[in-house]
């Protein structure tokens, strides 16, 4: 009985993770990267959630906590924003960067989503093993799908021109990331669930947009608010008023 328990919450565990990676790899209309490199990506997920635990430990930050609300903001954003997408993004550029995998950035932004599925599989594992796995029916709605979120803000900038990542704009959407991880975290734990919501729609409209408007590609073949024209380079529809493909990064 305990060996079918384990199993069941390993598999529980893995399940938002597969469910976000169907969906993802949805998007670019049945053109994606091969499967290894989604268990690439979720390897470097697991090993960012190692990362964050030894230097959440190495790096003490509750001083922050002393003061309320404020100081607890701070820890948020700092302590736990900054640290757990810092480690993310860390390994996202060790396992999709420098090994070339994120040729396209599409494929990027998808990947490095990977990655924060990876890390948050690994802590839905751990949460169910500590608490039950009735949790997971929490970090399935909200916690699973908002670390993909926060991951598609320096996802999106990894893939930015095809691997000639601007790296003043990455760290800065690597901020941004830290700052709503930060202020989600903050509205839960402050009870204004209601905030935190709100704060995931708002990033999940802006998620769509990149994902469908800045990376589309021929097949979605959709009616959008925007004008459209095929790139040279490799016959994907972009944005007339773009500089550079969304999609294989060459100039127009």
């Amino acid at each position: 009985m305990p060996e079918y328990q384990e199993f069941l919450t390993f598999f529980l565990s893995m399940l938002p993770g597969i469910f976000w990676i169907v969906y993802l790899r949805s998007l670019s209309g049945g053109k994606t990267s091969p499967w290894w490199h989604w268990v690439l990506a979720l390897a470097g997920g697991w090993l960012s959630t190692i990362l964050t635990l030894y230097l959440s430990e190495v790096f003490s930050v509750e001083a922050l906590q002393l003061v309320p609300y404020v100081g607890w903001f701070l820890f948020f954003v700092f302590g736990v924003g900054l640290l757990e997408e810092g480690c993310k993004a860390l390994c996202a550029i060790l396992f999709l960067k420098l090994t070339g995998l994120g040729k396209h950035p599409l494929f990027t932004l998808q990947l490095s989503c990977g990655v924060a599925l990876g890390f948050a599989t690994t802590e839905n594992l751990l949460y169910a093993r500590s608490f039950g796995d009735h949790v997971l029916v929490g970090r399935f709605v909200f916690s699973t799908l908002a670390h993909l979120l926060f991951a598609s803000v320096w996802g999106f900038a990894l893939g930015q021109r095809s691997g000639r990542t601007p790296w003043r704009s990455f760290v800065f959407l690597l901020m941004v990331s830290a700052f709503c991880h930060g202020l989600f975290d903050w509205f839960l734990i402050t009870d204004r669930a209601v905030l935190a919501v709100l704060t995931l729609a708002v990033m999940w409209f802006g998620f769509r947009e990149a994902a469908l408007g800045a990376y589309l590609r021929q097949l979605y073949r959709r009616t959008l608010p925007f004008e459209l024209k095929m790139c040279a380079h490799c016959s994907v529809l972009t944005r007339v008023e773009g500089s550079y493909c969304s999609f294989c990064g060459e100039a127009l």
